[in-house]
């Protein structure tokens, strides 16, 4: 070759991996069909859309608020509080709270809602949630999450929770 011209290296393959025969499990309910295919630790990478019935319309509203992947989207920490307030509200006792309890989540919520019950704060509006911002609340509305409670049981951010949880326990080498 003249002057200057250099040949490259031919693109590296990627490693092809045998997939053993006999294995059943899908999350095919979850998410749309061209990323049913994709291992847990791929697809928790991918947009939000990429979860059966999420528009990609939505992508640019998750950005807004920091939610990049279906990975952000199941540990969000506003869904996660969201849960974690109505499992107490599950097991929280009418007029029991002991005299000198200090227990509170004052972190997380707006100073008005800090002395509520958790059954009270599930039922508030998401914005009772402190650090959501005007402008996340104008994204999170179309999307229909204007309580605690609903975003506590959307299931788009359960799917993600799931997938997210399961892709920890995924070996990329389908060793046992």
């Amino acid at each position: 070759m003249g002057g200057g011209a250099f040949m490259s290296e031919p693109a590296k393959k990627k490693a092809k991996v045998t997939v053993p025969k006999g294995y059943l499990m899908n999350v095919n309910g979850a998410v749309d069909k061209k990323y049913s295919n994709l291992p847990l630790l791929e697809l928790i990478k991918q947009h939000p859309s990429a979860l059966k019935g999420l528009s990609e319309k939505v992508d640019p509203l998750f950005q807004e608020i920091n939610v990049k992947s279906i990975e952000k989207l199941g540990s969000w920490k506003f869904y996660k509080a969201a849960c974690a307030i109505k499992v107490m509200a599950s097991l929280e006792e009418d007029g029991k709270r002991a005299s000198d309890s200090t227990l509170n989540i004052n972190k997380i919520l707006d100073k008005k809602y800090e002395k509520m019950t958790f059954k009270e704060i599930l039922k508030a509006p998401i914005d009772a949630l402190s650090g959501l911002s005007e402008r996340a609340l104008k994204y999170l509305e179309p999307m229909h999450l204007t309580t605690i409670g609903k975003l506590a049981d959307w299931k788009f951010c359960k799917w993600a929770e799931a997938l997210v949880d399961l892709a920890k326990f995924e070996n990329k080498r389908m060793e046992s």
